[in-house]
């Protein structure tokens, strides 16, 4: 595919030795939405936008499609020549829970943890009101690793961008394997299909789309039916996938850290949001996707259900001590420290983090977040460190080389915070207060 200007494709180009052929892609001058396809073999398809710039219908000669979409943007209703095909339903942090096929009248039920990643399935009968399991995933670091179905359990390979391409039985056989083509398109496949694709993609096999947490992905096309709902972060084009470099780069989620008139706001997890100044020499997506092979986000929580903690006093230990090294605190207008344990780094003027203060809107927790600046090791980074009732919330994510996925020395980094907050938890449980 040709992709010049602004990131969309132009041309695709087919030749199998005895026959070429062009598909020809058509943009307005003044936006990004594709407007028309006309295929080298003939035909023409067309796509119809709203206001929010989502595709609404797609027009060809033997078939008409049509979406329908919630006040969120996101997927509702899928319509073929006229005929509803599914509805689909969401939770409050926008995943896709209820998929309801009209043709089979199957009601499927999806079951997340807390880090976006889909359980289980199952179908739901209306008529007896039951419910029978479908099939379980199981997941490593974030990558699926497992898949559960009638009673079996199949074990799933990915390739260097965590994409499934075989899946083997207990006893190591081959009962799966899958060839794509660059933009995720299935182009052979043996065996029972698995609906993975990439990572945080689900095939649907109602739509052809591949449904990616906060938007739909067209595989056909490498682009997203709706515009990214963080604006023009990742360029000028709103609706293609990972800088059009889906070889190198992923997203899971279809949307990231946005910068917006010196201010960068990140949501950790899809729940938990802060903002702070853009620190120098950051790019404006927070320098954390689409995908970079080095990004990581770790969970270094420490919560106590069996407890109350006074979350004045969990705040006060945080701001206190923000990092692992001797702090200067943390503050609403940012507090320059140093990440190096024995103060070292202060003394060479060496990985510059700064502290800050910040109130997450979502949960109404209020913490620090800790911001690597440039020149740190571990930059491009961020600590968010959240005082709640029951204990610390804190999440890590960034680029770092240091603690890419698999990195042992990553480990050691983010492993520093747990004690840190039980110190700080110890503090403020009964009888005891900072």
């Amino acid at each position: 595919p040709l992709f010049p200007g602004k990131s969309n494709r132009t041309q695709m180009s087919a030749d199998d030795g005895a026959t070429s052929l062009t598909d020809t892609y058509t943009y307005p001058s003044h936006n990004n939405r594709l407007q028309t396809i006309a295929y080298g073999s003939g035909g023409t398809r067309t796509y119809t936008y709203d206001g929010a710039g989502h595709v609404t219908a797609v027009a060809e000669a033997t078939r008409n499609t049509t979406y329908a979409y919630n006040a969120a943007g996101r997927l509702v209703g899928l319509t073929i020549d006229g005929t509803p095909e599914s509805e689909y339903r969401y939770n409050a942090l926008g995943q896709q829970v209820i998929r309801k096929l009209n043709a089979s009248g199957q009601i499927i039920h999806a079951v997340h943890d807390l880090d976006g990643n889909r359980l289980a399935e199952y179908d739901y009968d209306p008529t007896t009101q039951t419910t029978t399991l479908l099939r379980e995933y199981i997941w490593l670091d974030g990558e699926a690793v497992g898949v559960v179905e009638n009673d079996q359990l199949y074990f799933v390979r990915t390739d260097h961008i965590g994409r499934p391409t075989i899946a083997t039985d207990a006893a190591g056989i081959v009962v799966w394997t899958v060839a794509y083509r660059p933009f995720g398109e299935v182009d052979v496949s043996t065996g029972t299909p698995i609906s993975l694709r990439f990572p945080g993609q689900w095939f649907q096999v109602e739509s052809g789309l591949h449904q990616n947490w906060m938007r739909d992905y067209d595989p056909t096309l490498g682009r997203y039916l709706q515009a990214d709902p963080l604006g023009l972060v990742d360029g000028a084009s709103v609706y293609g996938y990972a800088l059009q470099n889906p070889g190198r780069y992923t997203d899971p989620r279809g949307e990231y850290c946005v910068t917006l008139n010196g201010t960068t706001t990140c949501r950790v997890k899809e729940k938990y949001e802060f903002s702070f100044p853009k620190p120098s020499g950051w790019p404006n997506n927070g320098g954390f996707a689409p995908g970079n092979n080095w990004y990581h986000l770790y969970d270094k929580s420490v919560i106590d259900r069996a407890n109350l903690y006074d979350v004045e006093c969990l705040m006060r230990g945080l701001i206190a001590m923000p990092d692992p090294a001797p702090s200067n605190g943390a503050n609403a207008g940012g507090t320059s420290n140093y990440a190096n344990p024995g103060g070292w780094g202060e003394a060479f003027g060496l990985n510059p983090v700064t502290g800050y203060v910040v109130n997450d809107p979502v949960s109404g927790y209020s913490g620090i977040v800790n911001v690597t600046e440039q020149g740190h090791a571990l930059s491009h980074g961020i600590v968010v460190r959240l005082a709640t009732p029951h204990g610390i919330l804190t999440y890590g994510e960034g680029n770092g080389f240091l603690q890419r996925p698999g990195s042992r020395t990553g480990q050691v980094i983010n492993n520093v915070w747990p004690q840190m907050n039980i110190n700080i938890m110890n503090q403020c449980s009964c009888g005891n207060q900072l």
